[in-house]
This record gives structure tokens, sequence and C-alpha cells, in this order.
């Protein structure tokens, strides 16, 4: 990899996360900071050595209720000395863990949270201690508060985002693309009710990645890296977006951004945040019912020209306004506002 050099004054950005997997986002959130110029560090909670796998076993604990993972991770904190800690997916902290990782920091350097899955609760045996917690999801708002009620802690809304470099944009040209709609992600089993539907009402849907099981196709049936799938949104002329059961509920999820980061055509059910997104029916294609999805998707077809057009200004919208960068600037401004004017892309 290339020396990266950073100036004295640059941010340094810590995020802890579950681990590698096929989500990709923390990547992209470190790709974020590091374009505006930050220095980022990112430690997995997931056991990494043997001898806490085997603490974890010995204890009945597993990731930040894991004093073994926990020591580790505030080694890396006091080694590193961050201006600002980022917890993926958690939206709040264990006790213990909270005390060894504030003994690490400086004094008032903020412990934050953010979201990427829905909350249906908040995690067991974890206390409101974060400085704040971002959520790309409404329906979360009430527990957040609820559990941080009386706080100074500051619980924000946050929409997740795309990034450029894993999802680029080719020649937006809607008449060389396959006239059909496709799906590309994982085929759970809500989302194959959802294409039987479809199907039934007598559209044409073609679906690649994991469990999707129709026919032999070399992006059938397997995971999909970011290539594959930014090749799929470009190659079809409209992309499906369905709601995953138990994760989204009224925002955003990342196909929602990663679909026009790419220059494809997005679909998206009517939810309430997505308005304070996309501009619907100009920069994505809004849908209420999967008849609407079929007539919308007919639409598309003989009306290439406005095909083209919601292509190339769900494209421009992502990369005015909701990439990683601009998601990293936001939180640069929100908690380190002495560092963020030299920050670009400005945060909204």
């Amino acid at each position: 990899m290339p020396s990266e050099s950073f100036s004295q004054n640059a941010p340094r950005i810590f995020l802890i996360t579950k681990g590698s997997g096929m989500n990709t986002w923390y990547e992209d959130i470190a790709e974020g900071f590091r374009s505006l110029g930050c220095r980022v560090e990112t430690a997995f909670l997931r056991s990494t050595r043997p001898a806490e796998r085997l603490s974890q076993i010995r204890t009945k604990t597993r990731l930040m209720e894991s004093e073994a993972v926990c020591a580790r991770i505030a080694a890396r904190l006091r080694a590193f000395d961050p201006d600002l800690v980022l917890i993926l997916n958690f939206p709040g902290i264990p006790e213990r863990a909270n005390s060894m990782f504030r003994e690490s920091l400086r004094g008032g350097v903020p412990i934050l949270g953010w979201l990427c899955d829905r909350l249906d609760k908040f995690t067991k045996g974890h206390s409101p201690l974060m400085e704040g917690v971002y959520n790309f999801d409404a329906a979360a708002s009430s527990i957040l508060e609820q559990a941080y009620h009386g706080s100074s802690s500051k619980l924000r809304p946050l929409p997740l985002a795309a990034s450029p470099s894993r999802y680029p944009c080719p020649p937006i040209v809607v008449t060389k693309r396959i006239p059909a709609l496709a799906f590309a992600g994982n085929c759970t089993p809500s989302r194959k009710v959802a294409f039987t539907k479809y199907r039934e009402l007598g559209g044409t849907l073609q679906t690649f990645g994991p469990h999707s099981a129709e026919g032999f196709h070399p992006l059938r049936n397997r995971k999909l890296s970011s290539t594959a799938l930014g090749r799929i949104y470009a190659d079809y002329l409209v992309s499906l977006n369905l709601l995953q059961e138990g994760n989204t509920e009224h925002g955003l999820n990342l196909r929602a951004f990663e679909i026009p980061c790419a220059g494809g055509l997005g679909t998206y059910p009517d939810v309430p945040q997505l308005a304070d997104c996309f501009v619907p029916g100009e920069e994505v294609l809004v849908y209420r019912s999967l008849e609407e999805l079929k007539d919308l998707v007919g639409e598309m077809s003989v009306d290439l020209e406005r095909a083209q057009a919601i292509s190339e200004a769900g494209h421009k919208r992502v990369m005015a306004e909701h990439t990683f960068a601009h998601r990293a600037a936001t939180i640069i401004s929100d908690w380190l506002p002495d560092r963020a004017a030299a920050m670009l892309p400005a945060s909204k």
C-alpha cells in the first residue's frame, strides 16, 4: 500500500466494529474519513486471537462484553490517541467496556455510535453511555430517546451513503441496458415471496446473488462482490430495492445509495425518510405496491429518455450529498468543529 501523509492537525478517528464480513460499510466509512485527511484505525470486536477466544468460552462473553477483547481495544486506543471514537451498529456500551475505553482516552474524547440496522430494543447488557448516537432509521428514535432520557447525549439522524470508489459509475446510457428489472443481493425468504408475487403479476425479474437459484449464471447462488453488484446496476434498466425484514422500516438501506452511485436506476418503497435524501420520481422510482412497481418498470421501458434522466439525476444527487465523505464531514463538523473548516466536501 502507498504510504500516507497527514497534516499535524489531522483528526484521528478510531472505528470499532464487529468484524469483517459481507457488509463493507465500515471500510467505506474509514475511506470517507481518510478522504478528508483524517487518520483512521479500525478494531474488530470479534476475537482475533486464540487467547481471546478461550477467554470468551470460559467467561461465556462476546464482543464488548468480553474483557479480553476490550483489553485489546483499550490498548489500541491508548496507542493511537484518537480525537473521536465511533462504534458501529451499537446504541450503547457495557459499563465495564466504557470504563476500560475511557481510561485509555484523553479527557473529552467522545465515544459515538452509528446504527445501520433497525433497532427493536436497546442492546441487553449495554448502557446509554455514549456522547451521541447517529441513527439511519427513525423507527428506532423512541427506543434511543427513552434510553438516553435525561442525559446530555446527542441523538441525531444520519443516513447511510455510498462509496464512489467501490461503485464507480460508467457512462450512463440506458439505451444499451438490458430492458428488465433486476435484483442483486441475498435472496432471503421474505424477498423471494416478493419475487414470486411480482412474477405472478406478469412482471419479468432477474435475480442474482446467494440463494437466487434461477438456472446457471456466474452471478447466481453466490456472494456478489461490489464490482459484480455495480455491473448489474449499470447493465439492467431498473434495479429492484426491497426492504429487508428486521433491518429497515422508515429509512434508506445502503442499496438505495449504491444503485445510483453506480449509475443505475433505483427503486424504493414509499417510506417516510425517502424524500429527505432523494426527489421521488425524479431521482428514484418510488412504489407503494408491487403492482405499481410493475407499471413503473413498464413505463421506463418505453420512455427511455425519462429513464436516462432519472438515472443521471440520482447519480448526481449521490455524488453531491450522499457519499461517505459527506457523512464523515458531518461527524467531524458535529464533534470536532475546529477541524471542520478545512474539510471537504462540506457537510449538510
